[in-house]
């Protein structure tokens, strides 16, 4: 119902916003500057400045500026150099080189080099360098992994909220704290749940495991500074 709603918000902004650029069909677009621009269709832009916009459709880009809200109801695929305020994707993400407000994802995450002030994902999540400055929420498999290039971004967080049955840490530093919300079975049960902590990784707040029935695989390097509640501690 939630994605036939933002459907039908799409096609009637595309088809009321008289105002607005609209465009139908497949489009490719280089070197543009648009106002409030609509896509029903696919949409590929190079080196494209928007106010807004909004896609009905896949989305790839390369260098895409959008000063206020972004959003694709379709997957976002092959993409690099983007900088946004608010955006939102229905759909699977696969990015790189991404600076922005907010990020909303229902759907896969497959990225590089993150930058955003919020992020909250409905679906699996793997990063290679991620940089969330306040809260992050993950509802799906979880793995950030570390770029191993001093160029790029190093994981860095604020809190992480996360109901998944494995997250993967590796040299991420979290500012706060790690809840992991509880998943159950189909008989109502509290699956196993683990988080592994690799590298260098430091958490400076707590970690807690709603279920109480947590497992934590902790490596040699790894620092936790506050408590750990509802969780074993398992030394890798």
């Amino acid at each position: 119902m939630k994605i036939f709603l933002l459907v039908f918000s799409f096609i009637s902004l595309l088809i009321n916003n008289a105002q607005g650029e609209n465009y139908m069909g497949n489009q490719k677009l280089k070197g543009e500057t648009l106002k409030d621009a609509n896509f029903l269709g696919n949409a590929s832009l190079t080196d494209v400045k928007a106010t807004t916009l909004s896609v009905l459709g896949s989305l790839t880009f390369h260098n895409l500026t959008v000063d206020n809200d972004t959003d694709v109801a379709g997957s976002v695929i092959k993409s690099k150099n983007g900088t946004f305020d608010n955006l939102s994707v229905l759909g699977k993400f696969e990015a790189r080189d991404i600076i922005c407000k907010n990020l909303a994802v229902v759907g896969t995450v497959t990225a590089t080099n993150i930058t955003c002030k919020t992020l909250e994902v409905a679906g699996p999540v793997t990063i290679k360098g991620l940089i969330v400055e306040r809260a992050a929420s993950i509802a799906g498999l979880l793995t950030l992994k570390d770029p191993k290039d001093p160029k790029m971004t190093h994981n860095k967080l604020q809190d992480l909220t996360v109901s998944a049955e494995k997250i993967s840490l590796e040299n991420t530093s979290i500012e706060g704290n790690i809840q992991v919300k509880q998943r159950r079975n189909w008989l109502g049960r509290a699956k196993k749940q683990i988080l592994q902590l690799k590298g260098k990784t430091t958490v400076q707040g707590t970690i807690t495991f709603e279920s109480g029935k947590g497992e934590i695989e902790q490596g040699p390097d790894v620092k936790v500074k506050g408590k750990i509640t509802g969780a074993t501690v398992k030394m890798k």
